[in-house]
């Protein structure tokens, strides 16, 4: 997603076991180099900086609460604290801003916090979906408000299989479930549907 390259290209096969190699020219370094503001704020190991995802950000706030060497799947940062951290570090940058805000919390296990716990009592990744979705709801809104001319883009890089093809979640295995992502983009310029 960074490079727009794939693997083979990169070298990076999977997560946690690969460095992106410095001569790989992410998005970040070409707004970089074109003069604007780059601010990342992820929310779970597989996107630390240790990865080399950091390239070409002036901002890149990764921080999980035990030491890196303890670190494993499950350390995440819930939605509401990294569009916390974004919302509060943006209002900082001056000109045009590239931002990256990942949000991780639609991944086994799945943990909905209230109420959408409740709402989705049988269905947990409903709710985390549900949940991820009002975060994304109150950092555009955020960002409307502060930069109205811009273009955002909502995108996954994995769905769950939730059985399809003998997969439950994701990481072996291509079928819908997990390849057929949404790729959401608004803006000037940019016709509805």
């Amino acid at each position: 997603i960074l490079t727009g390259q794939p693997p083979p290209v990169t070298g990076v096969r999977d997560n946690g076991d690969f460095l992106l190699p410095p001569d790989a020219h992410t998005i970040a370094e070409r707004f970089l180099e074109a003069g604007w503001s780059t601010a990342a704020f992820t929310s779970a190991f597989p996107t630390q900086a240790r990865w080399g995802f950091d390239q070409g950000f002036t901002v890149y706030h990764d921080p999980l609460t035990r030491l890196p060497a303890q670190l494993d799947w499950r350390d995440q940062r819930r939605a509401n604290e990294v569009v916390d951290d974004a919302i509060a570090s943006l209002a900082e940058l001056q000109g045009p801003v590239l931002a990256w805000v990942h949000l991780f919390d639609a991944h086994s296990p799945y943990d909905p916090p209230e109420p959408f716990r409740s709402q989705f009592p049988r269905r947990p990744y409903d709710g985390e979906i549900a949940f991820v979705d009002s975060e994304l709801g109150r950092l555009i809104a955020w960002w409307d408000e502060h930069h109205p001319q811009s273009v955002i883009a909502l995108t996954a890089d994995h769905g769950e299989g939730f059985g399809d093809g003998g997969e439950q979640t994701h990481g072996f295995l291509l079928q819908d479930g997990t390849i057929r992502v949404p790729l959401i983009l608004r803006g000037e310029g940019i016709v509805p549907g």
